[in-house]
Protein backbone atom coordinates (compact mmCIF):
# COMPACT_ATOMS: atom_id res chain seq x y z
CA UNK A 1 0.00 0.00 0.00
CA UNK A 2 1.00 3.36 -0.88
CA UNK A 3 0.91 5.67 1.71
CA UNK A 4 1.95 9.21 3.64
CA UNK A 5 1.36 11.00 7.05
CA UNK A 6 -2.37 8.49 6.62
CA UNK A 7 -3.00 9.60 3.35
CA UNK A 8 -3.55 6.42 0.82
CA UNK A 9 -2.46 7.22 -3.04
CA UNK A 10 -6.20 5.64 -4.28
CA UNK A 11 -4.65 5.80 -7.56
CA UNK A 12 -1.44 3.57 -6.76
CA UNK A 13 -3.86 0.78 -5.03
CA UNK A 14 -6.52 0.59 -8.15
CA UNK A 15 -2.82 -0.11 -10.14
CA UNK A 16 -1.54 -2.21 -7.64
CA UNK A 17 -5.36 -4.47 -7.23
CA UNK A 18 -5.71 -4.78 -11.02
CA UNK A 19 -2.43 -6.23 -11.03
CA UNK A 20 -3.78 -9.02 -8.85
CA UNK A 21 -6.72 -9.31 -10.70
CA UNK A 22 -9.55 -7.28 -8.38
CA UNK A 23 -11.27 -3.69 -9.84
CA UNK A 24 -10.99 -0.87 -7.43
CA UNK A 25 -13.85 1.35 -5.61
CA UNK A 26 -14.58 3.95 -3.18
CA UNK A 27 -17.40 3.24 -0.44
CA UNK A 28 -18.50 6.28 2.03
CA UNK A 29 -20.12 4.74 5.08
CA UNK A 30 -21.68 7.01 7.73
CA UNK A 31 -20.73 7.05 11.07
CA UNK A 32 -20.66 4.47 13.64
CA UNK A 33 -17.75 -1.13 11.59
CA UNK A 34 -14.76 -2.82 12.31
CA UNK A 35 -11.87 -0.25 12.86
CA UNK A 36 -8.99 -1.44 10.31
CA UNK A 37 -5.40 0.41 10.57
CA UNK A 38 -4.99 3.03 7.66
CA UNK A 39 -3.66 0.79 4.36
CA UNK A 40 -5.00 -2.49 6.04
CA UNK A 41 -6.82 -5.13 3.54
CA UNK A 42 -9.74 -7.23 4.43
CA UNK A 43 -10.27 -9.99 2.44
CA UNK A 44 -13.86 -11.40 2.15
CA UNK A 45 -13.95 -14.44 0.20
CA UNK A 46 -16.58 -14.93 -2.60
CA UNK A 47 -20.02 -16.10 -1.71
CA UNK A 48 -19.26 -15.34 1.99
CA UNK A 49 -22.16 -13.72 4.10
CA UNK A 50 -21.14 -10.28 5.64
CA UNK A 51 -22.07 -7.32 6.71
CA UNK A 52 -19.73 -3.30 7.00
CA UNK A 53 -21.27 -1.20 9.48
CA UNK A 54 -19.37 1.91 10.49
CA UNK A 55 -19.19 2.29 14.50
CA UNK A 56 -17.19 5.56 14.04
CA UNK A 57 -18.50 9.09 15.01
CA UNK A 58 -17.27 10.06 11.73
CA UNK A 59 -17.59 9.11 8.02
CA UNK A 60 -15.54 6.38 6.79
CA UNK A 61 -14.46 6.31 3.53
CA UNK A 62 -12.85 2.45 1.86
CA UNK A 63 -11.91 1.37 -1.04
CA UNK A 64 -13.10 -1.87 -2.42
CA UNK A 65 -12.83 -4.47 -5.08
CA UNK A 66 -13.72 -7.78 -6.66
CA UNK A 67 -11.75 -10.48 -8.26
CA UNK A 68 -12.06 -10.95 -11.99
CA UNK A 69 -13.64 -14.36 -12.83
Amino acid sequence: MSSSAGKLDRTQIAKDWRARGFSCDLWVDPPYTLRPAIGEEILVPANTSHTVRNTGATTARWLYGYKGR
